[in-house]
């Protein structure tokens, strides 16, 4: 081989050395389930379970739920499925120091402290001595806005007719009204809106009819001897849900609930007097 066929292999040669140091590894995406940390909570679903019905046994919201799980309307669900039911806790590293991507620890270095102060002016003798400037005060930060009223032309009624037998208890112990009646009495619906469960699936509530009224309000009617109404309905004030049922140690009673944003709430502050 001549000289300059050398040269030319040996350019040809190198090229070819450049491009494949050049080529990166294929990248490889593997799904990987949600990191659960020991603080949350975890809802495995099973048959009969549906969304406003988790939300309501855990006293949160179905937006939260969703918000956590990545799940969109209609909030479909599968039995297995584990829904994450609390935020994750962020995990702060500790001070000065930060992790790269290739798991080095490297430590901050604190920047030099430079002086903010303006430099003073020289002054002049004879000259008048100026005061500083007055600092003007900034105005306080408005208040974040509370959450929306309920929606207007419509007011809360009575579920059903009979004494409150047992009230409220604002530490949680009790987080409804019971409201004794007969066997058979109509149960109403206290607000008008929307079905979002009837079923028996939740424990300690027998046959239970969930109202969404609003994204605020949900009303809930427990221990039906009858349901009336299907998931999905949409009810007016007063329309008839159910019937009172009660259980066997306490016949004739409706269960009564009102939660605001997922937090039970005393009734009796939104009902009408009588």
């Amino acid at each position: 081989m001549t000289a300059a066929g050398k040269l030319i292999a040996a350019a040809l040669l190198g090229l070819l050395l450049a491009s494949c140091a050049a080529q990166r590894a294929p990248v490889v995406t593997v799904n990987q389930a949600p990191v659960v940390q020991p603080s949350q909570r975890v809802h495995v679903v099973v048959r009969g379970d549906t969304l406003y019905a988790i939300a309501w046994r855990y006293e949160t919201t179905v937006d939260k739920l969703a918000q956590l799980n990545g799940l969109a309307p209609p909030y479909l669900i599968h039995v297995g499925n584990r829904l994450v039911l609390d935020p994750p806790v962020p995990v702060e590293p500790a001070a000065g120091t930060a992790t790269a991507a290739s798991g080095v620890v490297v430590m901050a270095v604190p920047e030099p402290q430079l002086d903010t102060q303006p430099n003073p002016r020289p002054v002049v003798a004879g000259a008048p001595v100026l005061p500083a400037p007055a600092t003007v005060p900034q105005a306080p930060a408005s208040p974040p806005p509370g959450p929306p009223a309920p929606a207007s032309g419509w007011s809360w009624q009575w579920p059903a007719t009979g004494d409150i037998t047992r009230q409220y208890d604002s530490n949680g112990q009790f987080k409804g009204i019971n409201i004794q009646s007969r066997p058979g009495t109509p149960i109403q619906a206290a607000a008008p809106g929307e079905v979002v469960y009837a079923g028996d699936g939740l424990r300690g509530y027998g046959q239970l009819i969930i109202v969404k009224h609003s994204e605020v309000y949900l009303s809930a009617y427990a221990y039906n001897r009858v349901m009336a109404v299907h998931e999905g309905d949409q009810v007016t004030a007063g329309q008839r849900l159910g019937e009172v049922g009660g259980d066997a140690a306490n016949p004739g009673r409706l269960y009564f609930e009102i939660r605001k944003q997922g937090d039970p709430i005393d009734p009796t502050r939104l009902l009408p007097s009588r």
